[in-house]
């Protein structure tokens, strides 16, 4: 494997919480791989799978149940849990918390508007957003790329598809880190639960609002097409509510890292970026490759509906599991020199959008808006450079900078070949 470190000589399960794990967990994964691909870790409170051939077989098995919610908040003191009726109850009507046929029936209502084809009706519109802030972003001699670009663009991606008015987008980033970035943390915290819920409270009403006035005037956008649903006797109101905040709320998250890894990737490997830049036929390769090698979701966490051996582990009913997307990626078994980022080659099923039944819904749509924005960041004269130390955020689930500080440059052309 080319470039790896050293792998650590003992796991704890403390390398979880790293400063060293979180800048690089790679070496991690392929530790655990080699020696423990079916790991118990004590601060994680889960099986830790590595193995591309396990994460792959995980993501389609049917006695790996997505309902969880409990695992949010069951370990917190009783007095509390019960203050956190509402966030339970709202995770317990959340897709990505749960199985056939609930979730057969709530996807069916939002794969539409999410399809192929729905993210090719949403191209002009995200081409036009790109140019926009790259507009402004340019005119800096330093900018934060992740908060000034990938950030706006993604959310304003979702807010357009669910229906939201620009003057909410800021709203939707705080609604989104405090919910998200509780059940993300990976442990129970009792401050970060009731926070979450209390922005929870704020994103509930203002859907509610949203579903009201489409009621009363629908348009070509998600909440009028589950306000129609709801009519049909589809979904509930309930339903139709929860499932419109939970796209606004993890529907830009992992674009916004998508588009953050890929530039910091690109930067990082400009033989790579000068390939795509003189061959932009590329780009469908590069996003796969980048989904490949820095995926957005580092794992997906399941629940064990039954008990089961898997390897020489005997996993006990409703035990964690966490598939870790990441190191699934980089299996050597899978992908050759699976550390060496290189946009020719052919990625069959990475594992970054999931597989089964919960493969991402938003795929076709988070693919196009990363792809058109990192084509446009890096296909001009000026493109951008890493100015300062990147600081990856300590979250075991995602894939994602703290900040993305650069400065421009002009591009260097290759002197023709004479």
């Amino acid at each position: 494997m080319s470039g790896v470190p050293p792998p650590p000589a003992t796991d704890d399960g403390l390398l979880f919480r790293s400063g060293a794990f979180f800048a690089n967990p790679y070496p991690l994964y392929h530790h655990l791989r080699a020696t423990d691909p079916v790991h118990w870790s004590d601060v994680l409170r889960a099986w830790v799978f590595t193995r591309y051939d396990d994460v792959a077989a995980g993501l389609k098995d049917v006695r790996l149940s997505a309902v969880r919610g409990e695992t949010f908040t069951g370990r917190l003191a009783p007095d509390i849990v019960e203050q956190l009726q509402p966030l339970r109850r709202f995770f317990s009507q959340w897709m990505l918390f749960s199985d056939p046929p609930f979730h057969t029936r709530v996807r069916s209502g939002v794969a539409p508007r999410l399809s192929p084809r729905g993210a090719d009706d949403m191209a002009p519109f995200v081409a036009e957003t790109v140019r926009h802030l790259l507009d402004d972003l340019r005119r800096r001699t330093v900018a934060d790329l992740l908060e000034d670009f990938a950030i706006p663009l993604a959310v304003a991606v979702v807010g357009r598809v669910v229906g939201a008015a620009p003057a909410y987008y800021d709203a939707i980033r705080k609604w989104s880190n405090a919910i998200v970035g509780y059940f993300l943390a990976g442990i129970p915290d009792a401050e970060r639960a009731r926070s979450a819920q209390v922005n929870l409270a704020e994103l509930t009403d203002y859907v509610a609002g949203l579903r009201s006035a489409r009621r009363a005037r629908p348009q070509a956008d998600l909440v009028s097409h589950l306000v129609a649903l709801e009519q049909r006797g589809v979904l509930t109101k309930e339903e139709a509510q929860v499932t419109a905040a939970a796209v606004l709320l993890d529907g830009h998250e992992p674009v916004a890292n998508l588009t953050a890894n890929g530039a910091i990737t690109f930067v990082r490997h400009p033989d790579q970026l000068r390939l795509v830049r003189d061959d932009p036929t590329l780009w469908a390769e590069a996003i796969d490759e980048v989904l490949r090698y820095e995926p957005p979701f580092q794992y997906a966490a399941r629940r064990a509906a039954t008990s089961m051996r898997v390897r020489d582990r005997d996993i006990a009913e409703n035990d964690r599991i966490l598939l870790v997307l990441g190191a699934a990626n980089r299996d050597p078994e899978q992908f050759r020199d699976p550390d060496r980022f290189d946009i020719r080659r052919r990625v069959e099923r990475h594992c970054a959008f999931g597989f089964g039944s919960h493969f991402c819904v938003g795929a076709s749509l988070g693919r196009l808006t990363a792809m058109t924005a990192l084509r446009e960041l890096l296909g001009g004269d000026l493109v951008p450079g890493v100015s300062v130390p990147v600081e990856w955020r300590h979250s075991p689930g995602l894939r994602g900078v703290r900040s993305l500080t650069v400065a421009w440059s002009r591009w260097e052309r290759r002197a023709p070949r004479p």
